[in-house]
């Protein structure tokens, strides 16, 4: 099994640092903690250990935001700030604040036009997609449909075992 990156770990202790974003870790914002540690299958048992010690001590996350080096972990740590800063309640105005200046930080990362480009050729992708779906479709249901009755309910029970 692959062991967490130094950018995981990282994003991991960019997590704790985010708990103590309002000054003070609550029992239900560590607890949270605790059950990502507990689930996270990359974390060996040592950095688990580490990460859990690491957070006894309050952690800034300008420390930990450098070395969250790939873009995908910045990201989940993104995504995992509003369980965390809700955990106690209404995120704080601290909270908030941190949360939007992470958000547009990586923002102004992303590159627009390439990123335009790229949701133009999945859309102009789509009616290609839908009408090679459509004529297999049809050519299996006119398969089974000449079939009368019959060809139909083995048309059902073929895509009911697809489906599992």
């Amino acid at each position: 099994m692959a062991e967490a990156t130094e950018s995981q770990i990282a994003m991991w202790r960019g997590a704790i640092a985010l708990t103590w974003a309002n000054r003070t870790m609550d029992e239900d914002e560590k607890a949270q903690l605790l059950e990502y540690f507990k689930n996270n299958i990359y974390l060996t048992e040592a950095q688990r250990a580490q990460l859990i010690k690491d957070m006894d001590q309050k952690i800034e996350l300008r420390d930990v935001w450098g070395s969250i080096t790939d873009p995908q972990d910045r990201a989940n740590l993104i995504d995992i700030a509003p369980t965390l800063f809700s955990k106690h309640g209404t995120p704080t105005a601290e909270e908030r604040a941190l949360y939007d200046k992470m958000f547009a930080d990586e923002m102004a990362k992303v590159d627009n036009k390439k990123l335009q480009e790229e949701i133009g050729a999945i859309k102009a992708r789509i009616p290609v997609e839908r009408a090679e779906y459509r004529a297999e479709y049809e050519k299996e249901f006119n398969k089974f449909n000449m079939w009368g009755a019959v060809g139909r309910l083995i048309c059902h029970f073929d895509e009911m075992l697809d489906g599992l």
